[in-house]
């Protein structure tokens, strides 16, 4: 029996030392885990809508979209001339403006926080913003100067109210305060992350991260208020989540994170969704505390077994 309890202490030690040092190895991998709180983001592809012509829910060149708080999807068929209303099944519900009214080639379409509704329109590298109310009726325009580019292509809001424009033939975004006041750029031409290849349109998600169409390089770039890159999305070809030649065009988000894209050579708007993924170092992390808890575990088992071997002796 003394032969036992003395095998019993030996193998509990051995299951302390395993247990101190794991969690050794544990508070070391903590401290080199600096972005441990951090997710990394993957998009999938959920439905589309749309066929070629000029009928209701049909487009010709689908250049931009736009969602309101109430989901609502507003969609610039630049060829036809109009901007359409949809919801967020893609049903069709309106058309912006009286009846007869005429955008000249709307090119990007943006919802500000009270539920007004801004146009981007470009004739002969001229553009002008058309301002709407959430009823779709009109409320007044403005030139798009203030240095901004020759042929701006894209415009968002943001929840306080700053302006954001894609600047097609310079690759790069400008931001404005709704006054149109310049307050930042960023951008360059190239395929890396931070760079375009004539970006064309813009979107900012309620946390103020933007969006950017990358027109040339067939993805859509997410980058934070301050413009420092994130993540993108998109491949070229017709496939579920690719996008046809020189596309997308536009790109708006709605409350729920979702990101929809023109596809325009394609005659489509694709619906990509939000999926957070756990990094490789923090499975790892998760792992190795499962081992220390059934390490534990079995140390108290086996301390339990020689006191009830020792109560069945007395």
């Amino acid at each position: 029996m003394r032969n036992r309890f003395l095998n019993f202490r030996k193998q509990r030690i051995k299951f302390l030392i395993l247990a101190v040092v794991l969690v050794s190895v544990i508070v070391g991998s903590v401290v080199y885990l600096p972005q441990l709180e951090q997710r990394n983001h993957e998009y999938k592809f959920l439905f589309a809508w749309g066929s070629q012509g000029s009928g209701k829910g049909q487009f010709n060149y689908p250049l931009s979209v736009a969602v309101d708080s109430s989901g609502n999807v507003y969609v610039a068929d630049s060829m036809n001339h109009r901007v359409q209303k949809f919801t967020s099944d893609g049903k069709y519900i309106s058309e912006l403006g009286e009846p007869g009214y005429q955008f000249i080639q709307p090119l990007s379409v943006a919802v500000g926080s009270s539920g007004n509704v801004y146009v981007l329109c470009v004739w002969q590298n001229r553009g002008a913003i058309e301002k709407f109310d959430s009823n779709g009726t009109y409320v007044t325009h403005w030139d798009t100067g203030n240095g901004l580019g020759q042929f701006p292509t894209g415009v968002a809001v943001d929840s306080s109210d700053n302006v954001y424009v894609a600047d097609f033939w310079n690759n790069r975004v400008e931001k404005f305060t709704s006054s149109g006041t310049f307050i930042k750029q960023w951008g360059s031409y190239g395929a890396g992350p931070s760079q375009f290849n004539n970006p064309a349109g813009v979107a900012v998600d309620s946390s103020g991260n933007v969006y950017v169409t990358d027109y040339g390089n067939n993805r859509v770039e997410k980058f934070d208020s301050s413009g420092t890159y994130i993540t993108q999305c998109g491949s070229k070809g017709s496939g579920n989540g690719q996008f046809g030649d020189y596309g997308p065009n536009s790109v708006a988000v709605d409350s729920s994170g979702n990101v929809y894209a023109t596809d325009w050579n394609n005659y489509r708007v694709e619906k990509f969704g939000s999926v957070t993924t756990i990094p490789v170092d923090q499975a790892m992390l998760f792992i190795a505390i499962a081992i220390i808890v059934g390490s534990v575990g079995v140390y108290l088992t086996m301390r339990k077994r020689p006191r009830n071997l020792q109560r069945m002796k007395e």
